[in-house]
């Protein structure tokens, strides 16, 4: 599938890509199936079984090793069948979304089935007691085509626990299959080089109905009519193969939780007059690029760009005051000394982890051995709590670390260092090419200088976190 940077941000935004979305979500799943809302879907029968099934699903997710997806288009997905519950890592062959950005249609390839929870299979008498009907009535939903999910077991027929009990009328089917036995082939000839029927019944003669057979190539559609009898033998005997599986229980709702990976930064000094009346910034960086943007315009305004593939990017940026209004962009670079005044210093590096992750790098490894101090931002935020953590967040997260980032004296407390680390990310992605997920850097070496009140309500004013180890002091914030 073609990549676009814009629609693969839309689908990531829908699906599920980790372990923490994927509990989070069925956990909501959960929440709906004990609700009344889910009363229209599942019968008390259906719930008494599904609810115990969705603990030991939930169970085998936290103890099971899932890594989060980096790779475009794949994602990962859990269903209910008739049979139990499933995890899949799908990938993505075609998605469609609507004007408000929302996902229309989508076309997927399941790769591979990760966790699965399966229901008991019941005798006959077993599921006449669960759903309080006697044995004959059974037995006559299934010789009528109306128990799907029964299968035969020898001369006797097991029925899984989540099959819903039949509902009044015909229900409209469909019946797929990769292999279908001579034996069926010889009954029903017009199944021959088929993959898959679905029957339906006529709206306005209810003893008419339809079945619809797709070739193997799917080229060609075929269209027969049976009666009531004859639906009923198809039927039978499709539910009496062991390699014919029925099309049930597709509606069940995934939930996707609400994330913050690709909201925008909120610019805290838009909102109040700057002491300070600067009007152009200047940033000058290692590899003699020049952008500008105004202190007066929102976070982003600028700035737009794509991703490279180095893992780690060097950063030495500069911050000049623009005061030259009326001269062109190359003289203002060539006159700087004279012209402009300089307001800041920052250098650190961008870290690629979805990069490195792809690629089978662990990048705590790659950190420790550029930096001791870059290893020991990366490994706080690896662990509990922190926002690489792989249990509780995405690891694959692009990383800004700041190593030091210097304001001149005059320029402090002014507002305009909240508002030169706003435009940090959007000057990132311009200049970068890529937008990072995560800014970090250590606000002092001493837990003393960190428990001062002016140093906190610095990085708390702008969004930042604060952790501590034994040692070190850092903040981040997550865009």
């Amino acid at each position: 599938m073609g990549i676009s940077n814009n629609e693969l941000l839309k689908f990531n935004a829908q699906v599920l890509l980790n372990k923490r979305e994927i509990l989070e979500s069925f956990e909501q799943f959960i929440e709906y199936v004990n609700s009344d809302e889910s009363n229209a879907s599942y019968t008390r029968e259906q719930k008494s079984v599904l609810l115990p099934l969705c603990e030991e699903f939930k169970t085998a997710i936290q103890c099971c090793n899932i890594p989060p997806l980096t790779k475009p288009w794949y994602y990962y997905e859990y269903n209910l069948s008739y049979e139990g519950l499933s995890l899949d890592m799908l990938l993505c062959d075609y998605v469609d979304f609507d004007e408000n950005n929302e996902i229309t249609s989508m076309d997927s390839t399941v790769e591979y089935s990760i966790v699965k929870a399966e229901c008991a299979y019941l005798t006959v008498e077993e599921y006449a007691r669960l759903n309080g009907v006697t044995v004959t009535t059974v037995r006559q939903w299934i010789r009528r085509g109306k128990l799907r999910t029964a299968k035969k077991n020898g001369i006797n027929w097991k029925i899984p626990a989540l099959s819903p009990s039949p509902r009044r009328g015909f229900e409209s089917v469909f019946y797929f299959w990769e292999y279908l036995p001579n034996s069926i082939e010889k009954q029903f000839p017009y199944l021959k080089d088929s993959k898959g029927i679905y029957i339906y019944q006529d709206e306005k003669d209810k003893k008419r109905f339809f079945v619809r057979i797709d070739s193997i190539n799917k080229k060609e559609t075929t269209l027969i009519e049976l009666t009531t009898s004859e639906r009923e033998q198809l039927e039978l005997a499709m539910i009496s193969s062991q390699h014919v599986d029925v099309g049930l229980m597709d509606d069940m709702i995934q939930y996707v939780p609400v994330k913050q990976r690709y909201s925008y930064p909120v610019l805290t000094s838009h909102d109040k007059e700057l002491t300070y009346g600067l009007g152009e910034i200047m940033v000058k960086t290692e590899h003699d690029q020049t952008f500008y943007f105004d202190m007066n315009d929102r976070a982003g305004m600028v700035f737009n760009g794509y991703s490279p593939e180095e893992y780690v990017i060097p950063i030495h940026w500069e911050f000049w005051e623009d005061l030259c209004e009326d001269m062109s962009e190359h003289d203002a670079v060539n006159e700087e000394a004279l012209k402009c005044a300089k307001v800041a210093d920052l250098t650190g590096c961008l870290l690629l982890c979805p990069n490195m992750i792809e690629d089978g790098y662990d990048p705590l490894i790659v950190c420790d051995d550029l930096s001791g101090d870059l290893c020991n931002i990366m490994a706080e935020m690896m662990f509990d709590g922190g926002p690489l953590n792989s249990q509780n967040s995405d690891p694959s997260e692009n990383v800004l670390y700041i190593h030091e980032f210097e304001l001149r004296e005059e320029y402090k407390r002014k507002g305009i260092g909240n508002r030169i680390m706003a435009e940090i990310p959007w000057l990132c992605k311009r200049a970068l090419h890529v937008w990072p997920d995560i800014m970090a850097y250590y606000i002092s070496e001493s837990i003393e200088q960190y428990e001062k009140k002016e140093v906190v309500k610095f990085y708390n004013e702008n969004g930042f976190k604060p952790l501590q180890d034994e040692h070190y002091v850092y903040a981040y914030t997550k865009w």
